[in-house]
């Protein structure tokens, strides 16, 4: 069965979603509009304005954001949370020494043990 309401969407409101969760990706990795914008390929002027929804990103802009951060298009695009924290995640880990990587590990370890204890 076909979903007709892709043919009703409301163009404005999927600009201001899709340009927040850019904002977010943003400001989760801590980084500048203008460091930002260098990975992507295109000006720190636009990037304001996609992030408060004013323009649309191209899919090739869309694309050269989920390869430089690890995120999946779905959650630009379709709101998968999951994905989203999963990618972010990962990104983040990506960025740990082995040696750090080993604390973290160690240390979720010891959380996940904590939380099955309050149970």
């Amino acid at each position: 069965m076909i979903n007709e309401e892709i043919y009703t969407i409301d163009t404005d409101n999927f600009k201001r979603i899709t340009g927040n969760r850019i904002y977010e990706l943003r400001h989760s990795m801590e980084l500048s509009r203008e460091r930002f914008a260098e990975i992507c390929g295109i000006s720190p002027s636009f990037l304001s304005d996609v992030e408060r929804g004013l323009k649309s990103i191209t899919v090739i802009t869309l694309y050269k954001i989920c390869r430089a951060f690890n995120v999946s298009a779905d959650y630009f695009v379709l709101g998968n949370e999951a994905d989203y924290q999963n990618d972010v995640a990962l990104e983040l880990l990506n960025s740990f020494t082995p040696e750090q990587k080993d604390m973290l590990i160690k240390i979720m370890s010891d959380v996940k043990q904590m939380a099955e204890i309050k149970k």
